[in-house]
């Protein structure tokens, strides 16, 4: 039986099967001619793991195009390049990737050129395209690829340092996202912290790594004084946690700027030293009593139920709030400075014996309760409007009282005693210039008389009895 005839017998029972007749060859040009039209196998063929990725994967490149190339498949095979891993990734263009591999490991790559594929359904067809027909390049030679070491965890390279509530850690935390082999992983996630039930993160909760070392820079925790919280630390699907205990109730040694949304203080006070410290617009200070000698910028809120002793300067701005509760006291001593251009509220006592400001735009800047009084002990300043309200504001007559030697004093006035009825009590507070060497011991009246008093300390004052309106009065003083 001739060539021809058993061809076309193959061929019918090609059709049959339904398998494509162009891969049966009828004469031995037909083969010279796909040997002589297979396409060029490519070169430059690279690979290397892709940078700046978490997922393990390589990237592939070689050289285009390949002449009469209809696309390009590269293959993957294990490290010796027997065995090949998954299917052929047909279509590939250089630059690709080939992902979902596992760190660390050696592979073996090669790439292809695909001819376009022509369908012959005849003898007369082969024959017309034989000569414009091609078939795929030999694969090309095997390169080693070997991916890179993926993160692996991530570890608190430097512990926070603080154990106060409201404010932020002393020393802030830094997180290293690390390799299998505990070596950096150069990345640039975010790391994300939480913390445990009951607790609140304060400041910024996230950190950008650099080079895979992430360092926060205003992170604190809030909760119960006295509980322990756990602060858990998230990148790339690891986590790392650290312990908290909430052991310093920072308010009892406040001293520095504050930043804290609300700081309660339940015990004997706090402190201010010579320092500044500052209450943020929004933000609120509970507080039982403290003991000021730096200078207090109160542009949120104060709440006061104890005493407040300030030696120092206190500034209320225009948004700022000093709120004392009923039983509480003000106490500006001798040095103490307030200036007011917020509001006061005040249900209790405000001891003046300096310099009160009222500077604020506020109809009611001083705003006293039904408790409220202000009490001004001589020598003081009250500046700006009185306050307003259903409480109290006294007001004092103050001498000045320069020694002149055998037991006299000269005395100025500050302020008239005209219209002081007769038969009247008055207290009037003396600034002694040499306290501690002299005393007061009596008054007389213009017509020599003497009048009762009584002394009082802490402020010195003394009470006259039947004080007669429009006199003079003579003080003796007795060189102790």
């Amino acid at each position: 039986m001739r060539k021809n005839k058993i061809f076309s017998l193959l061929a019918i029972t090609a059709l049959l099967l339904g398998l494509p007749t162009s891969i049966y060859a009828d004469s031995k040009s037909e083969k010279e001619n796909e040997s002589t039209n297979k396409l060029s196998t490519p070169t430059g063929l690279s690979a290397a793991p892709t940078p700046g990725n978490a997922a393990i994967s390589i990237t592939v490149t070689f050289d285009t195009p390949v002449a009469n190339a209809a696309s390009y498949t590269v293959r993957l095979y294990d490290k010796e390049g027997e065995r090949l891993i998954g299917q052929p990734r047909t279509n590939f263009t250089p630059g690709g990737t080939i992902t979902s591999l596992t760190s660390d490991t050696s592979y073996r790559v090669s790439v292809q050129a695909i001819a376009a594929t022509v369908n012959i359904s005849s003898s007369k067809d082969r024959e017309k395209n034989k000569r414009s027909q091609y078939t795929n390049s030999e694969e090309s030679k095997k390169v080693v690829v070997k991916t890179a070491v993926a993160a692996a965890k991530v570890v608190i390279t430097r512990a926070s340092i603080g154990t106060a509530r409201y404010v932020s850690f002393a020393t802030q935390p830094q997180i290293t996202i690390q390799d299998s082999r505990n070596n950096t992983f150069p990345t640039s996630a975010v790391v994300s912290a939480s913390v445990s039930t009951g607790g609140t993160l304060t400041g910024t909760t996230t950190a950008q790594a650099v080079n895979g070392v992430a360092t926060f820079t205003d992170l604190g925790v809030d909760g119960v004084f006295g509980s322990t919280y756990t602060i858990t630390y998230s990148v790339l699907g690891f986590s790392v946690s650290a312990q908290v205990t909430l052991s310093t109730n920072y308010c009892d040694s406040f001293n520095g700027i504050w930043t804290a949304k609300t700081c309660d203080n339940n015990g004997s006070g706090m402190i201010i030293s010579g320092n500044s410290v500052v209450i943020p617009t929004g933000y609120i200070l509970n507080i039982n009593g403290f003991t000021n000698a730096g200078t207090i910028f109160i542009n949120g809120i104060i709440s006061n139920s104890g005493i407040i002793d300030n030696n120092g300067t206190i500034n209320i701005s225009n948004n700022g709030l000093l709120s004392t509760v009923t039983h509480s006291t003000i106490n500006n001593n001798s040095g103490g400075v307030i200036n007011n251009s917020g509001q006061i509220q005040s249900n209790s006592v405000i001891n003046n014996h300096n310099i009160i400001n009222n500077i604020s735009g506020l109809t009611d800047g001083v705003f006293l309760g039904s408790f409220g009084r202000v009490n001004n002990f001589c020598p003081y300043q009250w500046n700006g409007p009185q306050p307003t309200g259903y409480g109290l504001f006294s007001e004092s007559d103050c001498f000045n009282i320069t020694f002149i030697g055998n037991g006299l004093a000269a005395v100025a006035d500050s302020s008239s005693l005209l219209g002081i009825p007769y038969g009247s009590n008055r207290t009037i507070y003396i600034n002694e210039i040499d306290p501690v060497n002299w005393f007061l011991w009596y008054a007389l009246d213009a017509s020599g008389n003497e009048i009762q008093l009584n002394r009082t300390t802490s402020p010195i004052s003394y009470t006259f009895t039947n004080v007669i309106s429009n006199q003079s009065i003579e003080l003796v003083f007795l060189n102790r």
